[in-house]
């Protein structure tokens, strides 16, 4: 308690969390889903992004991208402890267990974080089991996927139609 006033919330290069301090979006779960994600919200959002991902041997490969990733278990309330949650305008949850989700974000909102959650799921059921957990917005990326590649084969294949879209008119 006394060493408390000496510490600062500058990030130093030796603590490994820096990469994650002054970003306005976390992703947690750096797979496919969650890099597609970052890339995302990087270039097409101009959003400063850190991902978060248990697998190190992954790292390599995100680096090389030029994403910034740290490691972190985001089912362990000490690891929100540790990260300066306020600053985050959103966190997105892309791991591949609904279960660790659900955790993570229970971890993360008690934590004291106040700000947007938003979070992957496969079916109806697990989409509000995320709600329930604390997410703002949860993606069906089955239910989304569908309907992403029927509008992308067919804006690429307009010849097909007999008419255009009422939208591309």
């Amino acid at each position: 308690e006394r060493l408390k006033r000496f510490e600062t919330s500058l990030a130093t290069d030796d603590d490994p969390q820096c990469p994650a301090r002054n970003v306005e979006v976390l992703i947690v779960g750096m797979g496919r889903v969650g890099s597609g994600a970052y890339d995302t919200v990087e270039s097409q959002y101009n959003l400063r992004v850190c991902g978060v991902d248990t697998d190190k041997s992954k790292f390599p490969q995100h680096q090389a991208a030029g994403r910034k990733v740290i490691y972190g278990d985001a089912e362990d309330a000490d690891f929100w402890e540790g990260m300066q949650t306020t600053h985050y305008k959103l966190v997105m949850f892309t791991m591949p267990s609904l279960s660790e989700m659900v955790d993570a974000v229970q971890q993360l909102r008690s934590s004291g974080y106040t700000g947007k959650v938003a979070a992957v799921a496969k079916y109806e059921d697990e989409r509000a089991a995320m709600q329930a957990a604390g997410a703002d917005v949860v993606f069906n990326y089955y239910a989304e996927a569908g309907a992403g590649f029927a509008e992308h084969t067919l804006s690429n294949l307009l010849e097909l139609l007999p008419q255009k879209p009422a939208a591309l008119v």
